[in-house]
């Protein structure tokens, strides 16, 4: 990879580079984004958030400091079910219940049907208060999922346009 990066170093004519040399000035340009990225959490610590007055960066610097903070947020396993997840989530419907077995409560209250017989037969039982909220917070952590994956396709985008960008002025520069 380093080999590769001082032949583009190299084709650009602006002069002639050694192996060592780009990647010593790569592991420059990371301390950098550390030493950068250390000091932006120190002052948003002291100053709660608000603006910081730190040394500005470059704008490659800045789009790599930008690709190094892009981290997936959603963790586990794309549509499928993670260990323990049912059970979390029969805790969550139910926090007084035992773990060890899915009551038929359980699969009733979450039909339709079933909800709608428990709303009729006991309105404003604690119960049903509680199934209802913890409903909500699943909608609402569902609906959070959702916008995070939608965040990171939005990312996806960008940087797929600032590559093609890229390859396009390089292209260009050959000509």
């Amino acid at each position: 990879m380093i080999a590769d990066l001082t032949q583009e170093v190299n084709a650009l004519g602006v002069a002639r580079r050694s192996d060592r040399q780009v990647e010593q000035k790569i592991k420059d340009e990371i301390k950098i984004l550390k030493k950068y990225g250390s000091a932006l959490m120190k002052e948003r610590r002291k100053t709660g958030g608000g603006r910081v007055s730190l040394p500005r960066l470059s704008e490659p610097q800045r789009r790599a400091f930008a690709a190094l903070q892009e981290r997936p947020r959603i963790v586990g396993l794309k549509e499928g079910v993670e260990v323990g997840q049912r059970a979390a989530k029969r805790r969550r419907l139910e926090p007084h219940s035992p773990t060890s077995s899915p009551s038929p409560s359980y699969s009733q209250a979450l039909s339709p049907s079933g909800s709608q017989e428990r709303e009729s037969g006991r309105e404003g039982s604690a119960s049903t208060q509680g199934m209802q909220s913890a409903r909500s917070e699943i909608l609402r952590q569902e609906l959070e999922n959702q916008q995070l994956k939608k965040e990171l396709m939005n990312k996806k985008l960008l940087l797929a346009d600032l590559q093609i960008e890229y390859w396009t002025k390089k292209v260009q520069s050959f000509k």
